[in-house]
């Protein structure tokens, strides 16, 4: 450029330019280059006893060849049907459960998450007779 204004144009562009290439380039990488947790969860939901009282148990496992999960958070939901006094109708609601630790802090190999089922778990009634009869 022959004179002061195309100097400053060609700088601008050049600037404008670089910082665009970077945000792109950041933006990508951001995008593609995600983490995504794999988890193998059991196949069965167990009830067994534990400090002497029957809790539900879960076990998970992380799936990540190389790199370590540091936290993994369980929250876990029961899904009740009441049935309806007057019209005979089967509601469903959603009841959260209440867990022995809801947080694994180094989840490197496996991890077991359990409700205790007492007076205050809504499946204390769904235990089978059975099983109330031999662990009281």
């Amino acid at each position: 450029p022959g004179n002061n204004y195309g100097n400053f144009l060609v700088t601008l562009e050049g600037i404008s330019g670089l910082l665009l290439l970077s945000v792109l380039s950041g933006v990508s990488w951001a995008k593609f280059s995600s983490i995504t947790a794999r988890v193998l969860w059991s196949k069965y939901a167990v009830v067994c006893q534990f400090d002497n009282a029957p809790h539900l148990m879960v076990r998970c496992a992380s799936l990540w060849k190389g790199h370590l999960m540091l936290t993994a958070r369980m929250r876990i939901s029961s899904v009740v049907l009441r049935d309806e006094d007057d019209d005979h109708a089967i509601s469903a609601r959603q009841v959260p459960l209440t867990l022995v630790r809801d947080q694994n802090p180094i989840f490197a190999l496996t991890g077991t998450f359990m409700h205790k089922i007492d007076a205050n778990s809504p499946l204390l009634g769904l235990l089978p007779a059975w099983y109330r009869a031999k662990h009281g």
